[in-house]
């Protein structure tokens, strides 16, 4: 389950044609998982390399003894969702609520889309839900 959600559009990032490799139609947000991967490396965090995740791509995050999985896709016509959750066990993910993610990670996920022209409307959602807590609804 991921804690936070941050929502844009942009034209920049390949939205119309899937790449060959992949057989989902979903496959979408490879070159903006790169993108982000590119500007995060330059500060303090070191990113796992992209890979295919259902509707979208996944890469892990590190910074000091922290861990974040960062999870990216298309969501509409130029719409774009990011998404990052603290690295814990399934278990954890089942029973208790996700933790905040680490503020800096935010910020300079934040500062990296402010600083692209091409990229407006950005809006963080978030989200304090455990699995369970869906259930019950």
């Amino acid at each position: 389950m991921f804690a936070n959600q941050l929502r844009f559009r942009s034209n920049l990032f390949n939205g119309s044609q899937a790449s060959p490799r992949w057989t989902s139609p979903y496959a979408y947000g490879e070159d903006l998982a790169e993108w982000l991967r590119a500007r995060l490396q330059c500060a303090e965090y070191t990113l796992g390399k992209p890979s295919y995740a259902v509707e979208g791509w996944c890469m892990e995050c590190r910074s000091g003894h922290e861990s974040h999985q960062i999870r990216v896709s298309k969501v509409g016509t130029e719409q774009w969702m990011i998404e990052v959750a603290r690295s814990r066990s399934w278990l954890a993910s089942l029973v208790l609520p996700q933790p905040a993610m680490d503020r800096a990670l935010a910020d300079a996920i934040h500062a990296a889309l402010l600083g692209e022209p091409a990229v407006r409307e950005v809006r963080w959602i978030h989200q304090r839900q455990t699995v369970a807590a869906r259930r019950l609804e």
